[in-house]
């Protein structure tokens, strides 16, 4: 039936995104605004060697022209990593909650995305695939329920932004 296809097609999108990409889970912090959490999202990355020493100046440069962000509060922010060979992606998992952003919008959900210079055919694939996922605007879910990851194999910050 369509629900069983749906559900295992998103096994499969988990298992793919797994093996293709680094995936890192992080607690926001509610009482700060949606760049202060970014900033410190990045700070992180940069601290553990996750991207290149210019990936965060490119993401908030682009931030500062036009802010990643949906109408219904989700925040994508991107740049081209230089450092890693792998699509890193940095997801909120304490979702929903409303940050205020420099954007008037209430951010709801953070994913990030750090994204190496060259992908090979199925990297490319799976970024098209996650894009597709996460602006699907029937779903109520946070990024990390539509991407259907099993977070008990993925990397944590260990304190919250």
């Amino acid at each position: 039936n369509q629900v069983q296809r749906e559900q295992i097609e998103l096994q499969v999108l988990a298992s793919k995104i797994q093996e293709v990409c680094k995936v890192v889970l992080v607690d926001v912090n509610e009482e700060r605004s949606y760049e202060e959490n970014l900033v410190a999202a990045l700070e992180k990355l940069q601290i553990q060697k996750d991207v290149d020493d210019k990936f965060a100046s490119r993401v908030l440069e682009k931030e500062s022209m036009r802010p990643s962000i949906t109408s219904d509060g989700l925040a994508y922010p991107h740049a081209k990593n230089e450092l890693e060979t792998k699509i890193l992606l940095l997801i909120a998992k304490n979702t929903p909650f409303n940050l205020s952003s420099e954007a008037k919008i209430d951010v709801q959900d953070i994913i990030l995305l750090a994204v190496p210079d060259e992908l090979a055919d199925e990297e490319q694939d799976i970024l098209i695939k996650i894009y597709d996922t996460i602006f699907d605007t029937n779903s109520a879910l946070g990024v990390y329920e539509r991407l259907g990851l099993n977070f008990t194999k993925i990397n944590q910050f260990s304190e919250p932004l």
